[in-house]
């Protein structure tokens, strides 16, 4: 074990975590797919993340993640440009999608420990990262650590967190909090100042972290806005996107969204209100055991996001 890491740049920019549409018959709608990330890159953002917390991850399988991020490639989708997210309870699994990252020249993976048995102890927790972290191949791979309690109701403690880094620092580039404790990235900063980047998922918190880079939801529909969050840090007073309804800055249109879908399930939120920009239904399917919205939360995220009007050209 050593304590001299030195600090590593993991990712930078904006890597929208990507909503997965699917088709009729549930499975993954490619072209819909392609469509989205192209038209996100056309607005500025950096990478994607693909099967992430967003992306229904934990609901596709190997076979389907492998065929998407193929075609992809094939299609002419930078590989550097995609982070694959490995959230599985099948340990065999997560190294298959480790080396299917490798094999593929992806920029990285983010990384989720196993979920379903709880409690888990942190040796246990420990054991996982050393399992999964001995079947890598490639010194150039990188890892990012992500940490999301509020959904997967395991919490990985800052002691076991230090020992991964020590452990296999020369791998590991990052720690995504996506916790809704937005002092986690502040404890986490103190704790790695000299070993690993801290990102925050939570965009209201970016201006504030100063951060370099973020894996962002709100980017599926306003990657310009997010962008300008990370970008125009060094400005006292926030610009705002030409566009944007009259007065709103980059900040208070970022917490505006956040609290036009609080009180709905978020995944069928976002697909919603996707729907809407591209005038495309299709997009509200989701994989069982998740389901589109009732037609009263429709009707409200309807009314709201026409008084958010967005611009879609422009945000």
């Amino acid at each position: 074990m050593t304590n001299t890491i030195s600090i590593k740049q993991g990712f930078t920019g904006t890597w929208p975590d990507i909503l997965t549409p699917v088709k009729s018959d549930l499975s993954i709608d490619h072209p819909r797919l392609e469509s989205h990330i192209r038209t996100l890159f056309f607005k500025g953002v950096n990478g994607v993340v693909l099967f992430s917390h967003a992306g229904e991850g934990t609901l596709f399988s190997f076979t389907e993640k492998s065929e998407t991020i193929t075609g992809l490639i094939k299609a002419g989708i930078s590989p550097d440009s995609i982070i694959l997210s490995i959230t599985s309870n099948s340990v065999p699994d997560s190294v298959r999608l480790l080396h299917l990252a490798e094999s593929l020249g992806l920029h990285g993976v983010l990384l989720s420990p196993p979920f379903y048995y709880k409690p888990v102890s942190s040796d246990g927790l420990i054991h996982y990262f050393d399992y999964l972290t001995s079947y890598i191949k490639s010194p150039n791979t990188k890892l990012y650590i992500h940490l999301l309690p509020n959904s997967t109701h395991l919490d990985i403690p800052q002691a076991s967190l230090s020992t991964i880094v020590d452990r296999w620092g020369q791998h590991i580039y990052g720690i995504v909090n996506q916790s809704e404790q937005s002092s986690l990235s502040d404890d986490l900063r103190l704790s790695f100042v000299d070993k690993v980047m801290i990102y925050s998922c939570n965009e209201t918190d970016l201006r504030r972290l100063s951060s370099t880079g973020t894996i962002s939801l709100m980017a599926n529909l306003i990657p310009r806005v997010i962008n300008s969050l990370l970008h125009d840090q060094s400005n006292a007073t926030p610009t705002f996107i030409p566009g944007m309804k009259e007065k709103a800055t980059v900040d208070t249109r970022a917490a505006d969204l956040q609290m036009l879908v609080g009180k709905h399930p978020f995944i069928a939120s976002y697909k919603y209100l996707l729907s809407l920009i591209y005038r495309d239904a299709d997009w509200r399917r989701s994989r069982p055991p998740l389901s589109p919205l009732d037609r009263a939360s429709y009707e409200a995220l309807d009314k709201n996001f026409k008084k958010f009007d967005l611009q879609s050209n422009e945000e």
